[in-house]
């Protein structure tokens, strides 16, 4: 016998043992040990798959199949056009054509094309603008849409992967876009930053390539779910939160309304309390409108606000707490004026 001879055998043996191997455990043993007195045999039974590992997709999506996902932010993204000349981006909130964008979606106009990501083109209509940001919502004539659902902001955490959408160049097919958290929503604002009560200021940092053309691009969690949208080329993110007022507002009045108080002020969080040995954590004045709200409950400039309504701070944001507010509603706050405590009602009124 000669070498390949004997190779030849080996190899038909080793095929004819692993396929008797496989009818043995798959059928014969099984057969053998429905028998009468022959039940032990199902410990030697198995009835699991043949599995072929293939984890290193599962570990580079971080468990997440993200081409499903990109699809899912496409269908729910639309470019939009001032004639043939491309604008932005809009994020489709409702099934019959309510969308969101950004100013620099529309520039001043007030009618735009709109071309969703199958292809189809409507006239879109401007109808509201958001006071306190860049939001502008536009309308177009439609049913069967897919729409964003609302995910939390404020849930986000560093080192969390976020993901968006930007211009298509093809039908059904767009641009994508990932990044991590980079600071959460409370730990967004810097140490001595001034913020009016005028402009949304809540916001997550990330370090997503934010271009002039992903203005009005949905910003999205791993479940999908809508945290933001893409506000400007400023690496601004208008939160789910604020925008899910904004749609609320709109649904109910056809008009995007924010209560007013006219205030700028400073955050002071835990940390910085300690090291300022301030008993109280909240926001610090730093300015009062004349005639505002503010300034006519008799809030003062270095006041801190502590408490509204019974919240705290810890969880949420001042901001927050204004904002899901409707515009004639009452304040009632708590602040500390040196060292005394202080309780005033404040009478909101809408945003001019």
């Amino acid at each position: 016998m000669n070498k390949k001879q004997a190779l030849n055998i080996i190899l038909i043996s080793f095929f004819v043992g692993a396929l008797g191997s496989i009818l043995l455990g798959r059928f014969f043993i099984p057969w053998m040990a429905s028998v009468t007195r022959w039940e032990t045999l199902n410990r030697l039974v198995t009835s699991s798959p043949i599995i072929i590992n293939r984890t290193t997709e599962v570990q580079l999506n971080e468990g997440v199949n993200l081409v499903e996902l990109g699809k899912q932010l496409t269908g729910i993204t639309v470019s939009i056009y001032n004639d043939s000349i491309f604008q932005g981006l809009g994020t489709i909130m409702s099934s019959d054509g309510l969308i969101f964008t950004s100013r620099n979606s529309i520039r001043e106009s007030n009618q735009v094309r709109v071309v969703l990501s199958d292809g189809r083109i409507f006239e879109g209509l401007v109808r509201a603008a958001d006071p306190k940001s860049d939001l502008v919502i536009l309308t177009i004539q439609a049913e069967g849409l897919p729409t964003a659902s609302f995910g939390s902001s404020f849930d986000l955490t560093t080192g969390q992967r976020v993901v968006t959408t930007g211009i298509a160049n093809r039908v059904l097919e767009r641009e994508f876009n990932s990044g991590l958290v980079t600071n959460s929503v409370l730990n967004n604002k810097g140490l001595a930053q001034t913020i009016s009560s005028e402009r949304l200021a809540d916001g997550f940092g990330t370090d997503l390539r934010l271009l002039s053309n992903y203005s009005g691009a949905p910003v999205a969690n791993l479940d999908g779910r809508l945290v933001g949208m893409i506000a400007n080329d400023k690496n601004e993110i208008i939160i789910a939160e604020n925008l899910q007022t904004a749609l609320n507002s709109y649904l109910q009045s056809g008009k995007i309304t924010r209560p007013t108080l006219g205030i700028e002020y400073t955050t002071l969080s835990g940390l910085q309390a300690g090291i300022q040995n301030s008993p109280k954590t909240g926001i610090v004045i730093l300015g009062v409108g004349k005639s505002s709200p503010a300034a006519l409950a008799g809030i003062l400039a270095k006041d801190l606000i502590f408490e509204v309504n019974g919240k705290n701070f810890d969880n949420t944001s001042f901001e927050q707490i204004l904002n899901q507010s409707n515009t004639t509603d009452q304040l009632k706050i708590k602040l500390l004026r040196g060292t005394k405590e202080i309780e005033l009602t404040v009478n909101l009124k809408p945003t001019p």
